[in-house]
C-alpha cells in the first residue's frame, strides 16, 4: 500500500519501517532458507523478482506490510542517509503483513444446488465487508522469543485501527483499478465504505507458539481449532475487540524518509 510509504512506528522493544529498495537484499538474503520459504509458503525469487515483489507491496492496495527492526533508541529519526539505511539494514528481523480481501462467506458466486449464478452488480462488490489476514515473520532466530513479535504485531493492530477508513479507501481504488470488467465504477462515498468484518491469522495446526502468540493479542479459534485441508487453523478477532486491544499501546507513528 501507499499510505504507509512514509510512516515508521516505534514500540519499546520494535520499529517498524515501510519495506523500501534497500531492505530488498538482506530480505532476499532470508528467503534462500528453505525453512523460511516452507513457513511463509514463498516460492524462491531472484533478486531483481524480489525487487519487483517489494514494488508491488508498495504500490498494491491490497496489502501492507512493515519490515521489523530492533529498536535504536528513543530519539530515532529516519533521514533516508546512506548511514540510516545501513543502520535499518543491520537491524532487520522480520516483517509483519496484512492482506485485505472480501469477505465471500455468504457469497460462493453459487445457487443452492451448486450452480453458477450470474456475477453481482460490480458497483455493489464495492461496499462488501472485507477481512485482514495478518502474517508475522522474525527470520533471524537469534531475535525470536524476545517479544518482536507481540510488539510487532500490536503496532500493527494499532495502525489498522488508526487508520482503517484510509486503508479500505486505497483498497477500494486498488479494486477499481482492478477491475477487469472494463466497467467504470464509482468508489462509494467515505461514510459509506465497507465494513471491517473481522481480522484473521491462518496458522499450521503444529504451530502452537505462533497460536498461543495470537491468543495473547485477543484472536480466538474458529470451528473449535479444527484444522481445514491445509492443515492450518484459523484464529479471528472482530472490530469491536481490536479497538479494545489497542487500547494504551506505547505505539508512536512517525515521518519516515527512505
Amino acid at each position: 500500500m501507499k499510505l504507509n510509504a512514509h510512516t515508521a512506528l516505534h514500540t519499546p522493544t520494535a520499529t517498524l519501517l515501510p519495506y523500501s529498495p534497500h531492505h530488498v537484499p538482506k530480505y532476499h538474503t532470508w528467503m534462500q532458507s528453505p525453512t523460511l520459504r516452507a513457513l511463509t509458503a514463498s516460492e524462491p525469487l531472484s533478486l531483481a523478482q524480489e525487487h519487483a515483489m517489494q514494488q508491488s507491496w508498495r504500490h498494491d492496495g491490497d496489502k501492507l506490510t512493515f519490515v521489523v527492526c530492533t529498536p535504536r533508541g528513543a530519539g530515532e529519526t529516519h533521514t533516508g542517509s546512506s548511514e540510516d539505511q545501513e543502520d535499518e539494514i543491520n537491524r532487520m528481523v522480520g516483517d509483519v503483513n496484512v492482506f485485505f480481501y472480501q469477505d465471500d462467506d455468504d457469497d460462493d458466486g453459487n445457487d443452492d444446488e451448486g450452480n453458477e449464478t450470474a456475477s453481482p452488480n460490480p458497483d455493489a462488490q464495492l461496499t462488501r465487508p472485507l477481512i485482514a489476514e495478518l502474517e508475522i515473520m522474525i527470520a533471524d532466530p537469534a531475535h525470536r522469543g524476545k517479544g518482536l513479535a507481540t510488539a510487532a504485531l500490536q503496532a500493527m493492530l494499532w495502525y489498522l485501527y488508526r487508520h482503517i477508513d484510509a486503508l479500505i479507501a486505497e483498497y477500494i481504488a486498488f479494486t477499481q483499478s482492478e477491475a477487469s470488467t472494463g466497467a467504470k465504477l464509482s468508489p462509494p462515498a467515505s461514510q459509506n465504505l465497507p465494513s471491517l468484518t473481522h481480522l484473521r491469522a491462518k496458522i499450521a495446526a503444529d504451530n502452537s507458539s505462533s497460536v498461543r502468540l495470537f491468543s495473547r493479542l485477543g484472536f480466538t479459534l474458529v470451528n473449535s481449532g479444527a484444522p481445514n485441508y491445509f492443515n492450518e487453523v484459523e484464529m479471528r478477532m472482530g472490530r469491536e475487540e481490536l479497538r479494545s486491544s489497542v487500547q494504551g499501546l506505547g505505539v508512536r507513528e512517525v515521518r519516515y524518509e527512505c
